[in-house]
């Protein structure tokens, strides 16, 4: 679209898929009323606590994508970094997600709650990338140890959220319904990831035309900013506590299936058996 100067037929495009998403809902429906396995139970999107938590994960991993793509572009063509360099420059991202998940899943998330993590999460995320646009701010060349405060503390952020983001979500929906939730959330990553790129990497090289790649990084952290804050506006709505993903895998064959039908912590202020993890089920323990 960028590289076209975004012609009439991208956003006829775009607000065609509106229709067809509308007739594929539809189609869910007419399925599931007349007793038929849909690909999504529809009423997985009547719970308040997870439809805010498709918005949440959205904006989460719209923001990292197309943040992480504009600091890659920004250090190789920018800064004329290698594609090692700029890939040992992003160590500390990794490294603080490694210091931050066991955290989050061991002793975090069953204390505190999911959600209060994931808003900590988000917080600190913030500071990360307040301190990324310091680091540049007027900067002619940047040197990799000048990131290293600010991409490890956008690490450490996402290594909480991530971790109790998917089983808290999960949280809100009933044990028959774990399995389609689950699956929309994993396409759901994926579709954000994708408008991530488009939208921020639009913003980047719009900023990169007028002022430079020092000016279209922060202008992308600042919209990164934005999209943080309002993602952490949105957690209010979260569940308290992550779900416990041993009571998923127990509902589907066990004495447990007969109470499919009443939500599992969805708004409950109690937390979860202990023992409960708060990793990520989207594959494992869900209810298929």
């Amino acid at each position: 679209g960028r590289q076209l100067g975004w012609p009439v037929w991208t956003y006829v495009s775009m607000a065609a898929s509106l229709v067809v998403f509308g007739v594929f809902w539809r189609h869910l429906a007419r399925r599931e009323r007349a007793g038929s396995d849909p690909l999504v139970t529809p009423s997985v999107f009547t719970h308040r606590g997870y439809s805010g938590g498709l918005l949440v994960l959205t904006l989460f991993f719209a923001g990292m994508t197309g943040s992480v793509l504009a600091v890659t572009l920004f250090l190789q063509i920018g800064q004329h970094f290698s594609a090692i360099h700029a890939g040992l420059t992003l160590v500390p991202v990794p490294l603080g997600v490694a210091i931050a998940a066991p955290l989050s899943a061991g002793k975090l998330g069953p204390r505190y709650g999911g959600r209060a993590v994931i808003q900590a999460g988000g917080a600190v995320t913030l500071v990360g990338y307040g301190l990324l646009i310091l680091a540049i701010d007027g900067a002619a060349s940047v040197g990799s140890w000048d990131l290293v405060p600010s991409l490890l503390a956008v690490g450490i952020g996402m290594g909480l959220l991530i971790t109790s983001l998917f089983d808290t979500i999960l949280a809100a929906v009933t044990d028959a319904e774990t399995g389609s939730a689950s699956g929309v959330l994993n396409a759901l990553q994926q579709l954000a990831g994708a408008i991530g790129v488009a939208v921020l990497g639009t913003v980047f090289f719009t900023a990169v035309a007028d002022g430079g790649f020092g000016s279209g990084l922060e202008r992308t952290l600042w919209w990164q900013i934005g999209l943080t804050a309002a993602m952490l506006a949105a957690t209010t709505v979260l569940p308290k506590w992550a779900r416990d993903p041993e009571h998923v895998a127990a509902a589907g064959d066990g004495p447990m299936a007969a109470e499919a039908d009443a939500p599992v912590a969805a708004e409950s202020d109690a937390p979860v058996a202990a023992g409960a993890t708060t990793g990520r089920v989207a594959g494992e323990g869900a209810v298929s």
